[in-house]
């Protein structure tokens, strides 16, 4: 999981050979839940179209470069 802000987050879904990322958004609907829950607001996006979608919302650069370390651990 990677925060981007304290409302925002993409979340790794992992299969056998392939890797997603969900982007979610805290939900500020009330609930009776103790914790807080989270909305997906794109679909599976790839690790290239997770970037993109960082660099759309304009993340700060040490946030893409985090990311880039997840996805990309040798570089």
């Amino acid at each position: 999981m990677l925060e981007i802000n304290d409302h925002m987050r993409l979340v790794k879904h992992g299969s056998v050979g392939q890797t997603y990322w969900v982007a979610q958004q805290r939900s500020n609907q009330e609930s009776s839940y103790k914790r807080d829950i989270w909305m997906p607001i794109s679909q599976l996006l790839t690790p290239s179209q997770a970037e993109y979608w960082l660099s759309d919302n304009n993340v700060s650069d040490e946030l893409l470069k985090r990311f880039k370390k997840v996805t990309c651990p040798l570089q």
